[in-house]
């Protein structure tokens, strides 16, 4: 069934699934997910999707914690999983003075001090200088990689 402007449609038999490598399966799989998590997303103070990536901003452990087991729930409701192995959190100025720790299930989720989300690294400090020496050294390697000029500390060049 389609959901419409006027209305809903009859029931659609799904008899073949979306060719892999097609550029419609993450648009799909973006709408799914978008739809499925839409609870879990007002629980946060900010919710960032791209894709299978998403990152949670709340304004303390405590909000973050009950908004992963929302996420967790929503995701199980659609037959998702929540990978534990793959979270990690990062405080900004946390005001949890406690440092209370993360958990789904009784599982810790891994603190970090620095996370790279979609090519751009964080730090927990707010500090800039990781994401620009980040950037500054992807930029060099891609014009080593095009170039194929490689640069060496020594008197010797190579080409």
């Amino acid at each position: 069934m389609v959901r419409t402007v006027v209305g809903e449609t009859k029931s659609i038999a799904v008899t073949e699934g979306v060719h892999q490598g097609s550029v419609l399966s993450p648009f799909l799989f973006c709408l799914v997910l978008d739809s499925l998590t839409e609870a879990a997303q007002n629980s946060a103070t900010w919710t960032f999707i791209y894709a299978e990536d998403v990152a949670i901003c709340t304004d303390s452990r405590a909000h973050l914690q009950e908004a992963l087991v929302s996420w967790k729930h929503q995701l199980q409701t659609g037959g998702l999983v929540l990978s534990v192995a793959k979270t990690q959190f990062m405080s900004f100025n946390d005001p949890d003075t406690n440092n209370s720790p993360i958990s789904i299930d009784g599982q810790l989720v891994k603190s970090c001090d620095q996370y790279k989300y979609l090519g751009s690294m964080m730090s927990g400090s707010g500090d800039l200088e990781i994401n620009i020496q980040h950037r500054i050294a992807a930029a060099w390697l891609k014009w080593r990689e095009v170039t194929g000029v490689n640069w060496s500390t020594g008197d010797d060049c190579k080409t």
